[in-house]
């Protein structure tokens, strides 16, 4: 039994010590036995951890999850970091330790999954975020790895351990209500697999992949990977198909779409049938029909660059998911596929992303939706605009309506968001509905649970406008913008409102960021007139460089409404 602290690790890795120290400071004085560190495989990270292994020896028992990747900026990735997070938090549960996350390092969206596992596990009893009052004028109190790394033992132990000027530590709201009934864990841990069919047929498309993940997570996490799925011309074709022929088969396929994502559900035996000899790229390659529960669906596809079929074992690099086909069960006593399987091997297939389509894009361009965006605003108006324009293309959103929420006290966030109403109304896109909370910062426990109800709040008037007006139109919530906390309130504020849309956006370039920092600097920008603006905030300028702006969903897992038993 320990009170163990687990954090994330980036930039800054003296906000682990800091937050240590920090907790120890706070009124319920708690002292932190262990740290559990969540970082990537950048040399960044590694170098950070090597380090935090040197200051806290014989202060701090130390453990880490390590990524495999450099980043968290994907769906794949964000997976992983979910699946290392509730491992570590499991582990603590069964060791009878009492958690604490912190989400004060790292990019933002690791601050709202951190904040995704808090509700299924009774061992987390709190979440921090730690506040610098003057970031705004320079980092000359904070310390990256390499100003600390190649200083003297004495001088590593000062840096990590200084307490920094103006630093605060504040408590994410999180209460009783956004807990889960622990016979909601118990079922989903212990259900069979005929059950979890049976579970899994009753969903709606837009519940698979966030009921899914959450499954995985619970019942062996950590232990599977997410591939990225990648439909051929024809098997696109065949999904438009059925879509307008056979609806009910067209939402089978989604089902077994979904479940492909996942490493783990392609690689059972049970569900993967068949090793034909076919060919990808001109070089032969096994394939498999893939089947899901009862139903008469049959993808046939190959994953790259190694084969499913050798998956878990070492050595073996399973990334993506090809679907080269739909095929379809016709006959209840023989094997009559149709198309057949010398149809569906003689199919040009190849392994080149930029010849496929991705499965994101086929069912977002067969579910085109109208929208409301919500947005959290912080410095950089630029959140709201990126946003808009990455939704409307890679999501094909009708985006009627976007809605500002900011800490209205602050000069400088009001003067960004007027600046960005006027832009998105000169476009004839409605953005007078807002929320200006009555507030300069979100930096207090107080602060935190007021802006936390007004987020609530503006959401409930959003559903309740589109009640009102007899129209159906999705909530896409973004949490870019602001504080990391207020990505995490984010989550808990769409647990209990019902949004399952909810989004993050990232320039994965560090070049272009830096370049887009400069360009977006609050002085350049008032000095532009509108067109200028909007050929920046809206990514026009960018546009050779548009792949490396990325938009990606944020599970949120279970509704309140849905957390009483399975």
């Amino acid at each position: 039994m320990a009170n163990v602290l687990i954090a994330t690790l980036g930039d800054y890795p003296a906000v682990v010590t800091g937050m240590c120290a920090k907790l120890q400071e706070s009124e319920s004085g708690i002292t932190i036995e262990k740290i559990i560190v969540l970082h990537t495989s950048s040399e960044e990270s590694k170098d950070g951890y090597e380090l935090l292994t040197e200051v806290c020896a014989g202060l701090y028992a130390l453990e880490s999850y390590a990524l495999y990747g450099e980043d968290v900026a994907t769906n794949r990735e964000c997976y992983a970091f979910l699946g290392h997070l509730f491992k570590a938090v499991k582990s603590c549960e069964e060791n009878h330790d009492t958690v604490y996350l912190s989400l004060a390092g790292g990019r933002k969206n690791m601050s709202a999954l951190m904040a995704l596992a808090a509700p299924f596990y009774g061992c987390v009893q709190g979440l921090y975020h730690l506040i610098n009052r003057d970031e705004n004028g320079g980092h000359s109190d904070r310390f990256t790895v390499y100003d600390i790394l190649y200083d003297s033992r004495e001088s590593k132990r000062a840096k990590m351990f200084a307490t920094w000027k103006g630093l605060e530590l504040v408590r994410i709201p999180f209460d009783n209500s956004l807990r889960l009934d622990p016979r909601y864990r118990h079922e989903i841990e212990t259900m069979h697999e005929a059950q979890l069919e049976k579970r899994w047929e009753t969903l709606d498309e837009s519940d698979l992949l966030d009921d899914q993940i959450i499954v995985n997570l619970l019942r062996t996490p950590g232990a599977d990977e997410m591939l990225d799925v990648y439909l051929t011309d024809d098997a696109v074709k065949e999904y438009k198909h059925f879509c307008e022929r056979e609806k009910d088969l067209a939402a089978d396929f989604v089902r077994c779409f979904r479940s492909m994502q996942f490493a783990t559900h392609l690689a059972d035996k049970r569900r993967t049938h068949g090793n034909i000899q076919g060919k990808i790229d001109g070089k032969t390659h096994p394939f498999h029909y893939y089947k899901k529960g009862h139903t008469d669906e049959r993808p046939f596809f190959c994953t790259w660059p190694d084969d499913i079929a050798n998956y878990p074992y070492a050595g073996q690099d399973v990334r993506q998911v090809v679907i080269a086909g739909l095929a379809v069960h016709r006959s209840d006593t023989s094997a009559l596929y149709e198309p057949g399987e010398k149809q569906l091997i003689a199919r040009n297939v190849t392994a080149d992303v930029k010849k496929l389509q991705s499965l994101e894009d086929v069912l977002y361009e067969d579910g085109k939706k109208e929208s409301v965006m919500i947005v959290q605003l912080g410095e950089s108006p630029m959140v709201a605009t990126q946003a808009y324009t990455l939704l409307k293309e890679m999501l094909r959103r009708d985006i009627k309506e976007v809605v500002l929420v900011y800490p209205g006290h602050s000069g400088l966030i009001a003067h960004g968001a007027k600046m960005v109403r006027d832009l998105f109304t000169s476009m004839g896109v409605s953005c007078e509905h807002k929320k200006e909370v009555p507030l300069a910062d979100i930096d207090s426990d107080e602060a935190c649970q007021l802006y936390q109800r007004e987020l609530e709040s503006v959401i409930m008037e959003v559903k309740q406008d589109n009640e009102r007006e007899h129209v159906i139109r999705e909530i896409d919530l973004v949490i870019s913008g602001g504080r990391k906390g207020m990505a995490a309130m984010a989550i808990f504020a769409a647990q209990r409102t019902g949004v399952r849309s909810v989004y993050h956006t990232l320039i994965t370039n560090e070049d272009l960021e830096n370049r887009v920092l400069s360009d977006t600097q609050p002085k350049k920008l008032q000095s532009m007139d509108d067109s200028k603006k909007k050929e920046i905030l809206f990514l026009h300028k960018y546009q050779g460089q548009i792949d490396k702006f990325t938009l990606f969903r944020v599970p949120i897992g279970p509704l309140v409404t849905q957390r009483k038993g399975v």
